[in-house]
């Protein structure tokens, strides 16, 4: 039975353990501090089952620190994939709990740490400093090395020269059916470099990179067979087409099974994409997901450019638009990334820590000008900051693009069937450049065939 809390956050079932009581005023005082719906629900929902975990661990209230967390989230960990911001969401409970003075506030004392952490923090220190990977890259390999280790030794002494090409084997062949192809794959390029970095400190007797089993990633794995023609027809067949739900249901399986439409491709059809006199069927395809001009438009009058929040959106869609940047790169942003004057571009760090500069246009530049004279916030850094001076998270930047393509469909109503995204926004920039690009060969080209 659904539990509803402060009229505000739906529950499957009602909270347990010892912070039940604690969840609804924890609803309202997330929602006075500003935070999105959808924020609110992840952050109860997440303090919910940390709560019923408390219970199965047979911790008190007042026993709670902020070790708990921790050991609560690697036990999740396990169950489901993280979220990045788990760790944010609880850290912002227990400071609602301290506030309130349901559990005591901690003393900063050196937190002791495990050998199997001590050993994890060395390693990441390493990837840090001698080898300079990205912190994404360093973010995805810590977990699986701290989980191999904690795996082989627990909470007891680190030895690695006791290490063998078993437990190496044995550890990957856990863990890989539980993860996408994809995690599998870099949980093994992250144990090949843990013992590579173990080999290389002399830890190890021999190098166990090698023993580190290979993830299989067929090609084309999921490309469905083809099925029978005679099997095709008895589906055909079976369906009755007595009933309007059964010519319907006859009509859509025939054009799967004729044409070979997709099944978006056919949920969308609308009766003026038939041409009843030449025979043909016009179908929106994938291309048909790209936001055209008009609908970029639409959105961009979308916000109110009366508030401050929507002169934000405003500039930030512009710039995502106009630039194609990827969403960590919107984000990541800093005031002293917008170079003005002659030549006016943007500086990013992209992928592999690469710097680039991309240009930025007038009518950009323009809206730019305009909004880094807008009163800052926070320390002033963040270009596009959210209503705390702090960076936009990937959620809030889905809510508020969601929240202009809601009140752009009612001036462009084909929005009403897309999903916006800064992906789709950077996809509809390179198309742009590609049909410009196109245009200007075109135009050469009948330029040069008058001169002829």
């Amino acid at each position: 039975m659904n539990c509803i809390i402060d009229n505000q956050v739906v529950l499957s079932r009602a909270p347990e353990g010892p912070l039940a009581a604690q969840i609804g005023p924890f609803v309202r005082s997330l929602s006075e501090q500003g935070y999105s719906l959808y924020s609110i629900h992840r952050q109860v929902l997440l303090a919910a089952c940390f709560s019923r975990w408390l219970k199965q661990q047979g911790v008190a209230l007042r026993s709670i620190t902020s070790d708990h967390p921790r050991r609560y989230l690697r036990y999740r960990a396990r169950q489901v994939r993280p979220s990045p911001g788990d760790v944010a969401a609880l850290r912002h409970l227990l400071d609602f709990l301290r506030c309130k003075g349901v559990i005591p506030a901690e003393k900063m004392s050196a937190c002791a740490l495990t050998p199997a952490e001590r050993y994890t923090q060395a390693y990441e220190h390493h990837l840090r400093e001698a080898r300079g990977l990205a912190s994404a890259t360093i973010a995805n390999y810590v977990p699986f090395i701290r989980g191999f280790l904690e795996d082989r030794f627990g909470e007891g002494p680190v030895t690695l020269s006791n290490l063998c090409a078993n437990d190496v084997v044995r550890f990957v062949q856990c863990q890989a059916p539980r993860l996408h192809p994809k995690r599998a794959k870099l949980l093994t390029s992250a144990l090949r470099s843990f013992l590579q970095y173990a080999s290389y400190r002399g830890k190890t007797k021999l190098d166990l990179a090698a023993a580190v089993p290979v993830v299989a990633n067929w090609s084309m794995l999921s490309i469905p067979r083809a099925i029978p023609a005679d099997q095709v027809r008895q589906l055909l067949t079976s369906i009755d087409r007595r009933t309007a739900m059964g010519c319907r249901d006859y009509a859509i399986l025939l054009l799967l099974a004729r044409l070979g439409l997709r099944s978006g491709e056919a949920a969308f059809l609308e009766l003026d994409d038939i041409d009843w006199n030449t025979g043909k069927l016009s179908v929106r395809g994938k291309s048909g997901r790209r936001i055209t001009r008009a609908e970029v438009d639409a959105l961009l009058a979308a916000p109110d450019q009366c508030k401050w929040s929507g002169r934000r959106d405003h500039a930030f869609i512009l710039l995502a638009v106009q630039t194609g940047l990827r969403l960590s790169e919107m984000t990541g942003l800093q005031r002293q990334d917008i170079i003005l004057g002659a030549g006016a571009h943007v500086r990013v760090i992209g992928k592999g820590r690469k710097e680039r500069c991309t240009p930025i246009a007038k009518s950009t530049l323009a809206v730019l000008r305009a909004w880094l004279r807008e009163p800052q916030r926070g320390d002033g850094h963040v270009l596009f900051p959210n209503a705390k001076g702090k960076r936009l998270s990937v959620h809030g930047v889905q809510y508020l693009l969601n929240k202009h393509r809601v009140t752009a469909s009612n001036a462009c109503p084909s929005f009403k069937q897309k999903r916006v995204t800064v992906h789709r926004l950077r996809h509809t920039m390179a198309m742009d450049l590609l049909q410009a690009a196109r245009r200007s060969f075109c135009d050469r080209i009948v330029a040069r065939s008058r001169t002829c």
